[in-house]
């Protein structure tokens, strides 16, 4: 994906930029500002290829979510947990070449599940683009319920990707709207919220009336999630 970039929109190097609140936005110049590729995640990152290393990662944190997001223009490896103790949801906005997660090869629309202190083990191929909810088990239930859905253990299981890719029309309209902030424009008001609820509406199932009481999503392991039921 070739985003269209606005003359003077990126500044200086290395310096944390605030593209209109509530998104951050800071460019990368070397391999080390990728340890936050998820924000506040402290990864080990690695330039797999020589030649210059560009991109931006973005930043919110917007009602106990933290959201994060990164176009990446260089071929990296990115290893360790991307939270202690939340989940991670990830969404691959635009994942050209060959790109793997844990040994599993990744293309656009593809969602992640990682669990709090599981490892996250990547490749990424150069003008990658994807998009992280960070968030807790109990308030990912919660927000679940209030658009209708149930994160049941069996749709939202274990550390891994999830067998089913994301609608393209959905991650079409969701990667033209990170783009924007990448390229240091204003955010669409709510981003942050329709990124969850994209990935509520895939990973969860309806609500129906005979689910009862609080439903238990955590559960950790690394296997493919199964498509629920």
């Amino acid at each position: 994906m070739k985003l269209l970039r606005k003359e003077g929109c990126f500044g200086m190097e290395g310096i944390l930029q605030q593209v209109p609140s509530p998104w951050h936005r800071i460019e990368i110049s070397q391999v080390e500002d990728l340890s936050d590729a998820v924000h506040g995640a402290g990864m080990e990152a690695t330039q797999m290829a020589r030649g210059k290393l560009s991109g931006s990662l973005i930043f919110s944190e917007q009602d106990g979510v933290t959201y994060s997001g990164g176009f990446i223009e260089g071929r990296v490896a990115l290893r360790g947990p991307l939270s202690p103790d939340t989940l991670s949801l990830g969404l691959g906005l635009w994942l050209p070449g060959s790109s793997w997660h844990s040994f599993t090869e990744v293309k656009t629309g593809d969602v992640a599940i990682y669990h709090g202190g599981d490892e996250h083990d990547s490749l990424y191929a150069p003008g990658s683009m994807y998009a992280v909810a960070t968030i807790s088990a109990d308030q990912l239930e919660q927000e679940a319920g209030k658009n209708g859905m149930v994160l049941d253990r069996a749709a939202l299981g274990g550390t891994g990707i999830h067998n089913r890719s994301m609608t393209p029309e959905v991650v079409t309209a969701l990667a033209a709207e990170f783009s924007r902030i990448h390229t240091g424009n204003p955010a669409r008001p709510g981003l942050g919220k329709m990124l969850l609820r994209a990935l509520i509406n895939h990973l969860g199932r309806p609500l129906t009336t005979t689910d009862a009481g609080p439903t238990h999503i955590f559960m950790r392991g690394s296997w493919r999630v199964p498509e629920p039921t």
